[in-house]
């Protein structure tokens, strides 16, 4: 019996300590006001469309797009099966999902978009103080 019950505290041990290893910890929202750089170009059109930084109390990139959805023109997919996908910005369109042209964004310094290794859908970024965003229509990868 007491054999049993060390095998098993040692499953549950190793179980443990593999689920703090595989899951990394994920950056959270900053609280309180922020600031937060966005440049919206065309590139196919090689055109700067905006640039801006902008105060915000928003947690996550979504927020901060629906919070100035006017100002930039924002229109998310309403399918919303891979998250809050854009459509639309500064009054430009994206094409067909096949064809093109589409909008994407990227960052160089938002934590969670370095940890993946690319941005995830803009409902998935908390955001934090300074973080950069660029948002770019294009017809190549």
């Amino acid at each position: 019996m007491k054999k049993k019950l060390l095998a098993l505290g040692i499953v549950v041990a190793i179980a443990l300590v593999g689920i703090v290893l595989l899951n990394p910890k994920h950056p959270e929202s900053q609280e309180g006001s922020k600031q937060i750089h966005i440049v919206i170009e065309n590139r196919d059109a090689n055109k700067i469309l905006l640039e801006q930084t902008f105060q915000t109390d928003a947690l996550t990139l979504e927020s901060f797009l629906l919070e100035h959805q006017e100002e930039l023109q924002v229109v998310f997919s309403e399918d919303r099966t891979y998250g809050a996908f854009i459509i639309s910005m500064m009054n430009q369109s994206q094409g067909s999902t096949n064809q093109g042209p589409w909008w994407m964004f990227e960052s160089s310094n938002n934590e969670t978009c370095q940890l993946e290794g690319f941005c995830p859908s803009s409902d998935q970024i908390p955001l934090q103080d300074q973080d950069q965003f660029i948002f770019y229509l294009t017809s190549s990868f």
